[in-house]
């Protein structure tokens, strides 16, 4: 709390609640919006202007007096609202008396100083205009001072046009739209003329600048200089003189933003990228997104406007099929997947979606869809933020959300799949800087939000939106509207092999087998844990690895071996000694040490499931259980090789990577039995059948498992599943490896 604004809101409180127009503000000693709106309604109030309302605007402005030193020597009320107003923007006029003295003269020349303004002490309209607004005038603790004193010539030169923006070193809306501003006076436009947009006259007037330039233009190249520092560009100097390093840093501005030409001229691609989110729109690109379905029919109209790149949804009613997705490929157009919730009552373009919860639900939505879908690990799936979303919200909504999200996807880091952002600048900005978003797709032609206009281009975008447009082909005479996308990089998106479209890779198949095996073992990935409810006492991770069948125990080993500090830092050291000592004992005493950590539920207790899932959470223990799912995986795969007449689908690898998983190896007995049922054309959907169906009829565990996996779909621990939503089907595995010498299937378990 501050005693000076503390002071002068029970001074307003008490000089003006009888007045008409004025409501009392809460006397908290807390500057902000309800203090000087208090003020400034005083001020009308004195002014005699009707139906004061506390904003600042033409008819304050046109009434307010300019004030002085000794102008006037008897107190009044309106130096008494501008000794308050200066204590509440940080400034002291040493006491409020009503007599503009010395002190108060002093306060004034600091805050004309601060704003970048001859310190003349004289209150102006515009003076007081920016005395009663909370906008800041002193460096940030997170400001840039070259910045700051950009803001401070632009409020030099410039205040007839826009008045006083802040000088905090953040370049901002207000900076922008400033900047705009002085290149229109530059270009001539008067003032009431030039308005801060760059619209068609200003584009039209714009200078093109070089090192070449005949007649030099030193106003505009300061302008340029301020616009390219202001966009992320280093340059050390903001004199007037186009050099070579201005040429170079207007070259690595044309870069990073891939605009059509690299040569260090200034021209209006460059001015507009500089000063508006979307830049030339006219400018050629090569991708693009939209709602359409691409067909066999309409695909040419994409290929005859050079797009290679196209963004497209995973779900909903616009949602990306496998049809689609043979069609580009075959077309050779690479695909960026994008996972925007709609028609489902639902939607990202408001700020009540972004809840907890929701980040879940996406985060499975959106890994079982490109798993559906076939998108190789890798692949970059940005979430929409479809809304304006303000800076306080992307603080206290948007960065718990992506932090969920990416937890989620750690959890199952397995599947290969990374988060992206699709949003405005500042949005993807500050979510990709704390690490949850690897690269952005910025929805640049959103102009009007406050999170695109004065904010630079994120450091990781690789899609830029920048306007709605129709294309067509002159030839087919179809068309489709799509989101033009200005992309970064060759390597963007994902691009399937048309050769193997109808087949999948091992390393894909192994994936959506894991994840199917994982979800049937508890749905958390790497965070499963259960307790001794399957007299195991204790199981843990991603195929829930145990300590009754002594699975669990050299993950325990390694990861006390090359990370005990790790161990420590999660489990502490009381947890850590007792699970050292546990891998001492013999194995009926270490199950029994697994008991003994249930509760009388059989499930894990509160204290170590906390600490375990902590445990689980490290990337170096989520290595750890990578390494040991290899032996199951090395398992499944003589498996195929070498049973029941082999087998080759991405089905019949999910089938033996489970079986492995909960049972090992076949029993040479079991084996018998089952070749004895198979005949020499049977189809290897017909042969999996018979595999499971003779485990069903023993009342063998984890039988209904098999037989969902054989059948398609069925209910596993009482949830419905249908592999197909994991991408698993009967398509052909084109590069099965071959069977390692130490997987041999024919031993009994």
């Amino acid at each position: 709390m501050d005693e000076a604004v503390l002071r002068a809101q029970k001074w307003v409180n008490a000089t003006y609640l009888r007045n008409n127009g004025y409501a009392e503000i809460a006397e908290d000693g807390i500057t902000g919006q309800n203090t000087v709106k208090a003020l400034t309604i005083a001020l009308q109030l004195e002014l005699g202007i009707q139906g004061a309302n506390g904003t600042f605007g033409p008819a304050t402005e046109k009434l307010c007096p300019s004030l002085s030193k000794n102008a006037n020597a008897a107190p009044s009320n309106t130096v008494r609202i501008l000794q308050h107003g200066l204590f509440c923007k940080g400034y002291s006029p040493a006491g409020v008396t009503g007599i503009f003295g010395d002190n108060t003269e002093n306060a004034i020349k600091q805050i004309q100083r601060d704003a970048g303004l001859t310190q003349n002490g004289i209150v102006t309209p515009l003076i007081f205009k920016t005395i009663l607004n909370t906008d800041p005038l002193i460096l940030a603790p997170d400001g840039d001072a070259q910045i700051r004193y950009i803001q401070q010539h632009l409020n030099n030169k410039y205040n007839a046009y826009f008045g006083i923006i802040p000088c905090n070193g953040k370049y901002e809306r207000n900076t922008n739209k400033a900047l705009i501003y002085a290149l229109q006076a530059e270009e001539g436009l008067k003032v009431g003329t030039a308005n801060g947009s760059f619209g068609p006259t200003t584009q039209q007037l714009c200078p093109v600048l070089s090192m070449e330039d005949a007649e030099p233009k030193p106003a505009f190249v300061k302008i340029l200089k301020y616009a390219l520092k202001c966009n992320g560009m280093a340059i050390s100097s903001f004199d007037e003189t186009f050099d070579e390093e201005t040429k170079n840093c207007i070259i690595r501005f044309q870069e990073f933003l891939v605009l059509p030409e690299k040569n260090g001229v200034a021209n209006l691609d460059v001015w507009l990228s500089l000063l508006t989110s979307k830049g030339n729109t006219n400018r050629p690109v090569s991708g693009c997104d939209c709602a359409t379905v691409i067909t066999e029919e309409n695909v040419s109209v994409l290929v005859k406007n050079g797009y290679r790149f196209i963004g497209r949804y995973l779900t909903g009613r616009y949602k990306l099929s496998q049809k689609e997705i043979a069609i580009l490929s075959t077309n050779h157009i690479r695909i960026f997947p994008i996972f925007q919730r709609s028609g489902e009552g639902i939607s990202a373009t408001s700020v009540g979606y972004f809840t907890i919860s929701q980040a879940e639900n996406d985060a499975n939505d959106a890994i079982m869809a490109a798993l559906q879908l076939g998108f190789p690990s890798g692949t970059i799936i940005y979430f929409a933020v479809d809304y304006d979303a303000y800076d306080i919200q992307v603080t206290n909504v948007l960065i718990p959300f992506f932090q969920k999200l990416s937890e989620m996807f750690r959890h199952k880091s397995f599947c290969g799949y990374k988060i992206g952002i699709y949003g405005p600048r500042n949005v993807c900005t500050r979510i990709s800087q704390l690490g949850y978003a690897i690269s952005s797709f910025v929805s640049d032609m959103s102009t009007g939000y406050s999170g695109n206009l004065g904010y630079a281009m994120p450091f990781n975008w690789i899609f830029d939106q920048v306007v709605t447009t129709v294309i067509s082909d002159p030839d087919t005479g179809k068309s489709i509207e799509i989101d033009k996308d200005a992309v970064r990089g060759m390597d963007a998106g994902e691009e399937f092999i048309a050769d193997y479209l109808g087949q999948i890779s091992f390393e894909e198949a192994h994936k959506r087998a894991l994840s199917l095996t994982s979800d049937f073992e508890g749905g958390q990935g790497y965070k499963n844990i259960a307790g001794n409810g399957d007299g195991q006492g204790l199981s843990l991770g991603i195929i829930q690895f145990n300590i009754g069948r002594e699975t669990l125990q050299p993950l325990f080993s390694d990861i006390i071996a090359e990370n005990k500090e790790i161990v420590l830092e999660t489990l502490g050291e009381t947890k850590t000694a007792q699970i050292e000592h546990m891998l001492t004992l013999s194995s009926e005493q270490q199950l029994n040490w697994a008991i003994s950590v249930n509760d009388g539920n059989n499930k894990i207790l509160d204290e170590w499931k906390t600490a375990l899932l902590a445990l689980c959470d490290t990337p170096e223990f989520c290595a750890i259980q990578d390494k040991y799912v290899e032996d199951y995986k090395q398992h499944a795969i003589a498996k195929c090789n070498t049973l029941f007449g082999g087998f080759s689908t991405c089905r019949a690898y999910a089938f033996m990577f489970d079986y492995s998983v909960q049972r090992g190896r076949f029993k040479p007995s079991d084996a018998d039995i089952i070749e004895a049922q198979i005949t020499e054309n049977m189809t290897e959907l017909e042969r999996l059948n018979i595999i499971a169906e003779f485990y069903c009829s023993r009342g063998a565990g984890g039988c209904t498992r098999r037989m969902c996996i054989a059948k398609g779909t069925g209910i596993v621990y009482g949830s419905t599943i249908d592999i197909s939503t994991y991408g698993i089907d009967d398509r052909i595995i084109y590069n099965m490896p071959p069977s390692s010498t130490n997987s041999s299937d024919n031993e009994s378990n």
